[in-house]
């Protein structure tokens, strides 16, 4: 026992004194992690130019988040990766926030990154129309931002004004735009002709706010509206440019925009007010279909659309039709049928409108349809 017990001994006394030959290890002579920079930025969120690691088998990471410049006020603060770049979100819009990328390594020892900031961008409200959907002779838009820190000076803003991918035209919101922390500013401008311009009437028009910094551009959400020639007794009317003269409306009868059905109407229950309205008659179809082209196209819904000599533009609601016996709406979607003043016996003329032609033809009893009128030339 005693000879095991030595040689036991001995092999240890190796063992320590091998030891001995070992470097120390500083547990402290690690890199500090990065601290990446903002990419870009939106009014609640930071983009970095870089993925930041979670962890991995030695290393494991967190982000710190303020608003001072120190970041004695600073939060650990949630990120997520994407697309190789990491993010936060959350934020508050026009405030400038510090952060920082901290690293623990194996032995638990907590290094730093350098300290980096980032502005958010202001935040703009949405675009509202004072009209709902068509614009008459006149018609306001607004909108409005918030200014949280005095991080930037205001130089311009307004509204932009777009149709089908065209050139652009910006009309400039007027007033005191001096920067006041905490202040809400509103934004508005009135849109008719001599603003549209060569815009062409009823054709779906994109109206959104932007606001020019002395850093940056933003937007806010754009809303839509449709351009028309006249209005008369609640009825928008589109000038086509026919040889006739004759207005189209720009929306079935009851519809709130060019894109709706509205209601269905039995051949005889439309209004005979004559003074006030007029129906299409098959003359009137017929013109329009030998002087306009024809498209399917989508707004909300299916609609065709039919763009006249002059440029200016229509739609028609792929509404379909009621049945009354069954009670039943059939055809939604892929076509639209609307009445006209033409008779042929006990039956009445429609307008039949499909995916590639419109063509007329007479319609049996019992069934409801939309209702489009015209306008004569003045």
């Amino acid at each position: 026992m005693k000879a095991i017990f030595k040689t036991i001994m001995f092999i240890h006394l190796c063992v320590l004194v091998g030891c001995t030959e070992v470097e120390d290890i500083d547990i402290h002579n690690v890199e500090a992690p990065v601290t990446p920079s903002a990419k870009s930025t939106s009014s609640s969120s930071i983009y970095f130019s870089e993925t930041i690691p979670y962890h991995n088998s030695s290393e494991s990471f967190k982000l710190l988040v303020g608003k001072k410049p120190d970041l004695s006020d600073a939060k650990i603060w949630g990120y997520e990766n994407q697309y190789g770049s990491s993010y936060i979100t959350g934020l508050e819009s026009s405030t400038t926030y510090y952060y920082q990328l901290v690293k623990y390594n194996i032995f638990g020892t907590e290094l730093k990154g350098s300290i980096e900031s980032a502005t958010t961008l202001i935040e703009v409200a949405p675009a509202y129309t004072s009209t709902y959907h068509c614009q008459g002779k006149d018609m306001s838009v607004t909108s409005s931002f918030k200014i949280n820190q005095s991080v930037v000076e205001i130089k311009e803003c307004g509204f932009e004004i777009s149709q089908d991918n065209a050139t652009t035209k910006r009309v400039k919101s007027t007033g005191n735009y001096s920067i006041v922390e905490g202040k809400t500013y509103n934004i508005s401008i009135s849109i008719d002709d001599n603003v549209l311009g060569e815009f062409k009437k009823g054709l779906v028009t994109y109206v959104k706010p932007y606001v020019i910094t002395n850093e940056y551009t933003t937007y806010g959400s754009n809303t839509s509206f449709f351009p028309v020639s006249e209005e008369k007794n609640g009825i928008y009317y589109v000038d086509l440019g026919l040889p006739s003269g004759t207005l189209w409306g720009a929306h079935n009868n009851s519809a709130d925009a060019p894109y709706l059905s509205g209601l269905y109407y039995e051949e005889e229950k439309w209004s005979k007010d004559t003074q006030n309205y007029r129906m299409p008659t098959y003359d009137d179809a017929k013109e329009l279909y030998d002087n306009c082209t024809w498209e399917k196209t989508r707004l909300v819904n299916t609609c065709a659309k039919i763009t006249g000599p002059n440029g200016n533009v229509i739609y028609f609601p792929f509404s379909g039709y009621y049945h009354i016996s069954s009670g039943k709406y059939y055809e939604e979607g892929e076509d639209s049928s609307i009445w006209l003043n033409s008779k042929n016996g006990a039956y009445w003329r429609i307008l039949y409108l499909t995916e590639k032609i419109g063509y007329t033809y007479y319609s049996y009893h019992g069934y409801k349809r939309n209702i489009r009128f015209v306008k004569d030339k003045k």
